[in-house]
This record gives C-alpha cells, structure tokens and sequence, in this order.
C-alpha cells in the first residue's frame, strides 16, 4: 500500500498566501509534488468552516505578500530592529519611567504624530508604541489650544477648571514651607489647609503640585512594606490597641513609651513614659484609660483590646484586672488569636520617632515633654491620614466627621466655578 504524506496546516496556509518561497526552505518545498501545491493554492474555501472569513483574510495578503516581497527585505530587517531596540530602550529604563518622559514631552510628542500622519489607525498604532491611551492623545491634543503662561501647568484656567487657582498655589507654598509643619507628613499638612478653608483642592492634587514645585523633597516619606489591613471599629472605643516601644535618648537611657489607641479615631487615650518595662506600668494606663473613657455607672460596656505577645501585656496581673472589671475586655494577641498585625498602634510609634524624634537631641530631661507635645499635636492639631482634614480628637468626639467625601466634592464644584468665572489674560 503506497504511503501518503501528511502535511502541518502551516504549510497549507504558505503556499495559500503564495509567500512558500520566502518562509520555507528550498529542500523542503523541492520534495512536494506539483500538483499537491496546486491543489493547495487552488482548493475550493467553502467546503471548510470558517470560509466565511477569508474574504478579511484575502484583503490582507497583499500586504503580507509586500512585507515579504525582497524589495522591502531591508525595509523589514529594520523594522525588526527598531523594535528590538524599542523593547530594550523600555526594558532598560522602566515602563513608568518612559511614560513620564513622554508625558513631560507631551506637546512635542503630539505635533511629531501630527506631522507623520493624518490616518487616524495609524496614530493609534504610534500611540500604542509610546504607551499612550488614544484618550490621553486626543486631550493632550486639546489641552495645546488651551496653553496659557500664567498657569503652573500652562493650562488655561477657563478651559481647564479642574487645575489649582494662583491664590492655592501660593497657599501650599506658605503652608508646606512653614517650619512648624516640617515634622508633619505631606498628608497632614493638606489636611489642615483644607480644614482651615484655605484650599479646594484633592490631597493628590496637593501631592502633585507640591512634586512640581519641588516642595515634597524635604518630606522624604519613610515607606515601610504594607501589611494586611488590620481591623476596623464601626464607634470610638469599641477597639483598643495596646502595646509598648522602646526609645534611647543621646545621653544613651533607654525609655519605655507605653500608648492605648483607639481604633476608629485613632486617637492615643492614654499613655507613660518610663525607665522601665513593668507590668504594674502597663497596668496604670489600662486603668486610666478606663476611667476617663467610660462610666461605668451605666452600666455593662464591651471592648476588644489588640496586644502583642509581649510579657508587659500578657501577665497575671492584667489577667486579673481585666476579669474584675466591670466593662467586658475580650484581650486578643494579634497574629495570635486573630490573623491581622498591631499595625495601627505601630504606626503612632513610626510618626513619633521618624518625624518628631528624627531631628531633635532628645534627652533623658526632655524625653517626657517631647512625648507630651507629641501626643497633643497628634490627637489635636495634626489632621491624620485616615480623617483627611480632622485630627484623631475631632473624629473621637464627633464620628460623624468620618463621612468626609460630600465635604470635598463641595469644595471641587466651589474650585470649578471660581476658575470658569476667572479673567483670563488670554481673553478665552
């Protein structure tokens, strides 16, 4: 029985473009007979699935058949070239990085894709190349109709709303040039220059324009690996985290600082400063963060208590405190008794140390009074992170405060309408 050859689809499909020649080698297309070829160049389409679209497929074989053609060999070699070097060029200095730059060139980047083509497709293919949205063209494209000198970002203010008016821009220089702010995170700053209705704008806003104005260096943000979001309380003093650092003052005494932090607001409610790590200590904060919290008059109240698995904190005489009292403390070890960290309580201590402590020669005369300003600038002026524009006390005290989103979307129609109303140099 004579033996017949069976052929990869890919084969096929060559010789069906008519480009065989330039993809297969000549002792391969040698040894196939004449009329096998024929057959596949000529064969009827529609007796397959899928023959509805080879009339698309058709449509483009001529262009398969130019990029393939030997005139356009060099042409082809380099373009393979150009995008090997492309993808290097990205690799080597970083997606995110090479999107900046072309942001930061945008108006040039545009009149170039301007002048090459007016084919709409083949600015979208450039775009893809550069890593620009066809979005992001088309309002870079816009935004060069709108330039205006007297904006920070050569925006005009009645076109482009959005941006920060000349009086915000001033403000955030005063405020984030303000020394008595330099141990506040970027964040904090923002909060209170809201808060006191001197600026309209988004905390990123700030962020962005304090990084164009150079304003952010100072603030070397320390930035520590995110760990699983911890637990949250729905009232003020529903949770408490309790747990206890350690600080070396420069005539070399080591300090224990011992804090309570209250979950939803995330103010300290009690805390002492000591040579020692005691029991008896831990125990003294505990009971007067009870004391001045709840009345017990009226009777039972529930509190869960966050601790690490610290000896100050897991000792026969909290134990026993905490059974004998008349407010309910369920005591969990995080990572222990529960899957999430002490991270809230951690990062009082963070603040402490790395914007309060950094710059400062802390003594064993002066460690209690900075402890003392820290605690009240933290819980009473400094606006924190997770409030936005209100201090762990305000949010303490009013939880309503928490709500804070139709604040600022009040405060972005108020900014949109100022700058639409604003007299422009340009005469827009």
């Amino acid at each position: 029985m004579k033996k017949y050859n069976s052929y990869h689809s890919s084969v096929k499909i060559c010789y069906a473009l008519g480009i065989q020649n330039h993809l297969l080698p000549d002792n391969f297309t040698s040894t196939i007979k004449p009329s096998t070829a024929h057959y596949w160049k000529n064969d009827n389409p529609h007796k397959y699935l899928g023959s509805e679209f080879s009339s698309s497929i058709n449509n483009n074989i001529d262009d398969l058949q130019i990029i393939y053609n030997q005139k356009v060999e060099q042409l082809k070699k380099m373009f393979v070239t150009f995008c090997k070097v492309y993808i290097t060029i990205l690799n080597f200095i970083g997606q995110k990085e090479f999107k900046a730059i072309i942001k930061k060139n945008r108006n040039t980047i545009v009149n170039l894709i301007e002048n090459i083509t007016n084919d709409n497709k083949e600015k979208n293919l450039i775009c893809k190349f550069l890593k620009i949205t066809p979005h992001s063209f088309q309002t870079w494209k816009r935004y060069q109709n709108y330039h205006c000198e007297f904006s920070l970002i050569n925006l005009c203010f009645k076109k482009v709303p959005q941006q920060i008016s000349r009086n915000e821009i001033d403000v955030l220089k005063k405020f984030m040039n303000n020394k008595r702010f330099y141990h506040w995170s970027i964040a904090s700053v923002w909060g209170l220059a809201f808060k006191q209705g001197k600026t309209s704008m988004a905390r990123g806003t700030w962020y962005r324009y304090s990084k164009i104005l150079g304003l952010s260096k100072k603030r070397n943000q320390y930035k520590k690996k995110r760990k699983r979001i911890s637990t949250r309380a729905n009232i003020p003093n529903e949770i408490w985290h309790m747990d206890v650092t350690y600080y070396k003052t420069i005539d070399n005494i080591q300090y224990y600082i011992y804090t309570i932090v209250d979950n939803f607001s995330r103010k300290i409610i009690a805390y002492d400063v000591s040579k020692k790590l005691s029991a008896n200590i831990r125990l003294e904060s505990l009971k007067r963060a009870i004391k001045n919290e709840f009345d017990i008059s009226v009777g039972k109240s529930n509190i869960d208590l966050i601790v690490d698995g610290g000896s100050e904190n897991n000792n026969h005489t909290i134990h026993e405190f905490i059974k004998n009292q008349q407010v309910q403390i369920t005591k969990k070890i995080a990572l222990k008794d529960v899957k999430f960290s002490n991270s809230i309580i951690e990062g009082t201590y963070r603040i402490l140390k790395s914007k309060y402590f950094q710059d400062k020669p802390i003594l064993s005369t002066s460690i209690h009074q900075e402890v003392d300003f820290y605690v009240n600038d933290y819980n009473n002026v400094r606006p924190h992170y997770e409030h936005k524009i209100y201090t762990p006390n305000e949010v303490f005290k009013t939880p309503s405060l928490k709500q804070i989103k139709p604040i600022l979307e009040k405060s972005y129609k108020s900014r949109l309408q100022a700058n639409q109303l604003n007299s422009c140099e340009n005469n827009c």
